[in-house]
């Protein structure tokens, strides 16, 4: 199987030629809501009849982004620059041409540097900011903890 990395603005392949198409973690990163739509056209273009896309992005409708508010921890402005839940997400895919299969949570492996660095943005705490830098060297930067936090959508769409 090869994999090619794209933008999204122009996949330059046939139509009709893909049976899957995955976009992990970049929706939620599309400058603009035209681009975001253009983007959606462009995989709609390139999936064969009935192909499926994969979707994740963070879920601004969990109980963590409610409860946590602005200090939720995919609250990071300007990287992040739309929000979705479940059903803005679905309406917006089905506009674009795509039934709606399956819409859940995901869990993620977040490694120690990112949960330190990620409690010393919520808490200011010089303890989290020194326990992050020590785990981003030797065996302490390859431990990934494998956390749902249920703030992560996976939702899978069918072409039309």
């Amino acid at each position: 199987m090869e994999l090619k990395l794209c933008d999204g603005r122009t996949l330059n392949f046939p139509n009709n030629n893909f049976n899957l198409a995955f976009s992990y973690q970049t929706l939620q990163q599309v400058p603009t809501k035209e681009l975001l739509a253009q983007n959606l056209k462009e995989i709609h273009l390139v999936l064969k009849p009935g192909g499926l896309l994969l979707l994740n992005t963070p879920d601004a409708s969990s109980a963590l982004a409610k409860l946590l508010g602005s200090h939720w921890h995919l609250l990071v402005p300007p990287e992040h620059l739309h929000y979705f839940n479940k059903n803005n997400l679905s309406r917006l895919l089905t506009a674009n041409g795509f039934k709606v299969m399956l819409a859940g949570r995901l869990g993620k492996k977040f490694t120690l540097a990112y949960i330190f660095k990620t409690l010393h943005q919520w808490q200011k705490l010089s303890l989290w900011k020194n326990l992050g830098q020590a785990s981003q060297r030797g065996w302490l930067a390859k431990i990934a903890l494998p956390l749902n936090l249920r703030d992560n959508i996976l939702i899978i769409v069918r072409k039309k």
